[in-house]
């Protein structure tokens, strides 16, 4: 069970806002209110990454119980110089491994435990490698760049030229090699995925894992494929436009957890200048800036249209435009999602003064 009221009073007393625990575990905004709210429930993994996240047991919100830890392996120096050599050396080795094993049960084994946790539920390449650059772990993802070829098991002590086209992957072995000796994180390196032969294009990030005594434990990588976005992102501007060009303005926009005081614009077209005499930026700034261009008879029916919970939901109204004068506006305004509108604001004033001629024509 998950404690969602517990959650989310402690993630406010910790000032930490719902948008970066979405962004931690790539997650919609809209997930964790509806896990906030009782709605929905995170699943296991996802409670433990954000009791991590937050600082605090995985028992303060959930019934989940915290791992257990085996800390029982003595640090000890080996008197091993009268063995025979090729015995000592296991030994050694065994002993590098057991204080290795300790020194992740201090709190490294968590870390690892987290990453790989993150690997397997997030849509990224990911995988981890040891201080030889030599792979440990790898995400389902991974896999898939092979086609079959491989299994987990199978890439475990494999180096990337075992894997990939050297030349391919040179530009992340670069980075690899500069997190091990800087031992400083490296993110949102954009780069082609290996093994796509320069198809797909991806976000390399790199974070180091260090022991107590700051020496390299583990790396880990993951690679976000953002081809898709990229081409989206060209078909936006293309759009955004075509969009700019009209007479009409097109604005989306969203709120916080339905508050309609946290209303902001994500995206205005330009007609705004053209219809209300205000810029985007400004618009941007303050989304509540055009209520200050309504005239004074149209007030109150403006703020009754504003408070309606009806989508979509049209209004016809008049404004005091800073250069034209009185001017009358159609306003529409639709629902996408439970926080995300869009809406269409015209400038109808020709419209309304060709009716009032119609109507004086034919009453006179």
């Amino acid at each position: 069970m998950f404690y969602c009221r517990a959650f989310k009073k402690i993630r406010k007393e910790k000032k930490i806002a719902a948008a970066e625990v979405a962004k931690y575990l790539n997650k919609t905004r809209e997930t964790i209110s509806s896990w906030e709210r009782g709605i929905y429930r995170p699943c296991d993994a996802d409670i433990r990454i954000m009791a991590q996240f937050l600082n605090v047991s995985v028992d303060v919100i959930s019934d989940l119980q915290e791992r257990q830890t085996n800390d029982n392996y003595e640090n000890s120096d080996l008197d091993i110089k009268d063995l025979d050599p090729n015995i000592a050396q296991k030994i050694k080795a065994l002993h590098d491994y057991c204080s290795e094993l300790q020194a992740t049960n201090t709190g490294l084994m968590t870390e690892i435990y987290r990453f790989r946790l993150l690997m397997q539920n997030l849509p990224f390449v990911g995988y981890i490698k040891d201080h030889k650059l030599k792979y440990t772990n790898v995400n389902e993802n991974f896999l898939n760049l092979f086609g079959g070829r491989y299994n987990k098991e199978s890439i475990a002590g494999k180096s990337s030229s075992d894997l990939f086209d050297f030349k391919e992957y040179f530009p992340i072995l670069e980075l690899e090699h500069k997190v091990l000796q800087t031992k400083q994180r490296i993110s949102n390196y954009q780069t082609y995925i290996p093994g796509t032969c320069k198809k797909r294009i991806g976000l390399l990030t790199i974070t180091p894992i260090l022991k107590e005594d700051k020496t390299l434990l583990r790396i880990v990588g993951t690679i976000e494929d953002i081809t898709n976005y990229c081409a989206d992102g060209e078909r936006r501007k293309d759009l955004e436009e075509v969009i700019n060009k009209l007479h009409t303005i097109l604005w989306i926009g969203e709120t916080a957890d339905n508050d309609e005081d946290s209303f902001k614009y994500t995206f205005i077209s330009d007609a705004i200048l053209e219809i209300y005499g205000i810029t985007r930026h400004d618009a941007f700034k303050d989304s509540k800036l055009w209520l200050k261009l309504v005239h004074h008879d149209d007030i109150e029916i403006v703020q009754s249209w504003m408070g309606s919970k009806e989508f979509p939901k049209k209004i016809k109204f008049k404004i005091n435009h800073p250069e034209k004068g009185v001017r009358w506006i159609s306003s529409e305004v639709f629902k996408m999602r439970e926080n995300k509108f869009y809406g269409v604001i015209a400038d109808i004033t020709k419209e309304i003064e060709k009716a009032s001629e119609r109507y004086n024509i034919e009453n006179s």
